[in-house]
Parts: C-alpha cells; structure tokens; sequence
C-alpha cells in the first residue's frame, strides 16, 4: 500500500511527533493484529512499502492540525 499523508498545521507545532499517531491511527485501514495484552489492536502498518509526509505551515491556523490522506494498493512487480 502507498500512503502519503499531508499535514497543515500552525508554525508552533512540531510535526514530526505526529507521523507515527497519525499511523497508529488508521487500523481501519490498514487493518488490524489483536493484541491480548493492549487495551487496543495494532495496526498492520506493515502493509505499507512507501510513505510519504508533507507538511504546510498555515500562520493563521494557530494549534489547529488538518490531516489528509491519499492511498492506493500497489500491485507487486
């Protein structure tokens, strides 16, 4: 699976510390490895063999964070 994620957020904000979140996130996605001993499944980001980050800094968006994603399954070669 491709996976580009694009952030916009204010210039304060560090978006570094929101790449591996935001991917924790997306277990409806990318599916899901039960974990008995969590209190939440692991997302299979496995699944993921290229991954892009953008980011814009917006000055009026103050700590406000916009995410938006794009995927597309890649067909091994």
């Amino acid at each position: 699976m491709r996976l580009i994620v694009a952030y916009d957020l204010g210039p304060r904000r560090t978006w570094v510390n929101l790449w591996k979140p935001t991917i924790d996130a997306l277990g409806p996605l990318l599916g899901t490895v039960p974990r008995p001993t969590k209190a939440h499944d692991d997302p299979r980001d496995g699944r993921i063999t290229a991954l892009e980050l953008h980011r814009t800094v917006d000055p009026d968006a103050g700590n406000d964070i916009k995410i938006s994603f794009w995927w597309d399954h890649l067909e091994p070669s």
